[in-house]
């Protein structure tokens, strides 16, 4: 197996790759790939493989409470540039989707035994240092997973920690290379310079007016200043308002702001909505799940 590992990965370049996009699932995680979302747009492919916009959509919800969970209450959504950190997980889920298939030609896997002593171990799910369903439970509904989709992250993580280490356990050195790098530590450059100072020169530049006025011309664009604008503006506060003694708000008023409020928020409109979700496990496959779900649409479409 080792070996097969060394023939495949030789290149730096892959090692380091491989390492870094390890490193970041194995901090951060984000979301597992919805197998029964059908007639999603896909935002990319990997060697074929799509990647749909729900896949998308689930990850970078997942990055943003992740985000949360580590900043506390130091964290603003308002902050979060919400381009940015969809172009964040959609590179995280090109590299996972990478880290997948290099898994799956390397006929690499984690049995279940080790999953499920991993989560036992985890100090998140732990109290006064032993195991706990109920925060298990907790931890997983905030990070938006249900406990299959949990499980299925924590066997790639230990899957993809399981390659990190037959690349770093396995790398070596020629004699060649060694030799390289020790020349390139200890190598020496010699570096000559000359200043030349503007003022130095100054007296010896005869500048004609023409020679000027042709310099601007040319070059009008940048002499433009920065557009600017004179701004006049009434600052109002509530605590102001509050203290001015010319205004007087009566118990009638008072009585009728809130009898208008209620009734603008009974004439507010409201809607209902349902969906079906159809659990994959032991009595039933994902190829299963999505026969039945094929039939449950073509049943609603034609009125049901």
């Amino acid at each position: 197996m080792l070996q097969k590992l060394r023939d495949q990965t030789q290149g730096f370049g892959f090692k380091v790759l491989v390492g870094v996009l390890i490193f970041v699932l194995a901090i951060f995680g984000f979301g597992a790939f919805n197998l029964f979302v059908t007639g999603e747009p896909d935002v990319a492919s990997v060697n074929g493989e799509p990647i749909s916009q729900q896949m998308l959509v689930n990850a970078t919800e997942r990055e943003q409470r992740r985000l949360a969970m580590q900043f506390g209450e130091q964290f603003d959504p308002s902050q979060i540039d919400p381009v940015a950190l969809q172009l964040r997980s959609l590179e995280q889920l090109i590299g996972r989707t990478l880290l997948f298939q290099a898994l799956d030609e390397l006929d690499m896997d984690v049995g279940q035994d080790r999953v499920d002593q991993s989560v036992r171990d985890n100090p998140a799910f732990q109290i006064d240092g032993r195991y706990d369903a109920e925060a298990y439970k907790r931890m997983v509904q905030t990070l938006r997973y249900s406990p299959q989709e949990f499980l299925e992250e924590t066997r790639v993580s230990l899957a993809l920690n399981q390659l990190q280490s037959g690349l770093s356990n396995t790398a070596f050195l020629t004699e060649w290379e060694l030799t390289q790098s020790a020349r390139l530590l200890n190598q020496q450059r010699d570096l000559a310079y000359l200043a030349f100072a503007a003022d130095d020169f100054v007296d010896q530049v005869a500048m004609a007016e023409d020679d000027v006025r042709l310099h601007y011309e040319e070059n009008e664009l940048d002499y433009y200043t920065d557009e600017s604008a004179d701004v006049l503006f009434v600052e109002l506060s509530a605590a102001d308002l509050a203290n001015d003694a010319a205004i007087e708000v009566t118990e009638d008023d008072v009585q009728a702001a809130y009898a208008a409020d209620v009734e603008a928020a009974l004439t507010g409109d409201q809607r209902e909505s349902s969906h079906i979700l159809l659990q994959v496990g032991d009595e039933r496959t994902a190829e299963e799940a999505q026969r039945l779900l094929d039939d449950l649409k073509d049943r609603l479409e034609a009125g049901e």
